[in-house]
């Protein structure tokens, strides 16, 4: 169970970096072509 759930958060963990990332990625584009 243990090594389940150390998975489970892991892969969570990476998902919501990758989410920041396109995030952020996306306020920069916004923030470019505004300037």
């Amino acid at each position: 169970v243990e090594s389940k759930s150390s998975i489970v958060e892991e892969g969570l963990e990476n998902i919501l970096y990758r989410l920041e990332r396109e995030i952020s990625g996306l306020e920069g584009r916004d923030i470019s072509v505004i300037r």
